[in-house]
């Protein structure tokens, strides 16, 4: 097989060199970037994923510097968070030990009708701690707020600006770079994570 491309906005193929057969396959069948994400061009997808490492994946630079539309720069860093969340659950690191400090917190996530009054409708607790010396945080979503689980705080915190679906996402993001060695090359680590994650077929 030999990867050739037809032109700049066709996708890369794989040609078998074999003259009787000459099947073409694309680059991206069954691998991350089949199926929903085959839309955009491979240039873009690799800018989008350069541009969510280095923390810049905004509508503004999107649509400035990629020429994406609102709902395609949504949904791409919708799919990144969702790598970056499936990475974070599938290595857990145990946080503490003997000589070690752990801070603790938890975080209530509620809604406050125009940002005033109590708080009405569903809660999230989220609780979350990390390690003093070595820097690995943990959190956990939990529903529970009985004694038998945790002492709530009254000073309630919200995450202002964030739908409340794409919570969980938003948090195992910023679990997902907190677990980066210092000096770790976030593009590196987010496609090393694609490739772990979803290999190709």
């Amino acid at each position: 097989m030999q990867l050739c491309s037809r032109g700049p906005t066709v996708c890369p193929q794989w040609r078998c060199r074999n003259s009787p057969c000459r099947r073409r396959v694309s680059a991206r069948q069954a691998t991350w970037f089949a199926g929903s994400r085959r839309r955009l061009s491979l240039e873009k997808a690799i800018g989008v994923i350069v541009a969510w490492s280095i923390q810049l994946s905004s509508l503004k630079f999107c649509k400035t510097q990629l020429g994406l539309n609102e709902s395609t720069t949504v949904r791409w860093n919708r799919h990144l968070r969702s790598v970056a969340a499936q990475a974070v659950g599938e290595v857990s690191h145990p946080i503490g030990g003997p000589s070690k400090t752990v801070e603790l917190y938890e975080i209530l996530l509620c809604r406050r009708k125009y940002n005033r009054g109590r708080p009405y409708g569903r809660r999230q607790w989220v609780f979350g701690g990390r390690c003093r010396e070595t820097g690995a945080p943990t959190f956990v979503r939990n529903n529970r707020t009985g004694r038998d689980c945790f002492v709530a705080k009254r000073a309630h915190r919200q995450r202002c600006g964030t739908h409340r679906s794409a919570l969980p996402l938003h948090l195992c993001e910023l679990m997902w770079r907190r677990r980066l060695t210092p000096g770790e090359d976030e593009f590196d680590r987010i496609v090393h994570d694609i490739a772990t994650l979803h290999p190709p077929v």
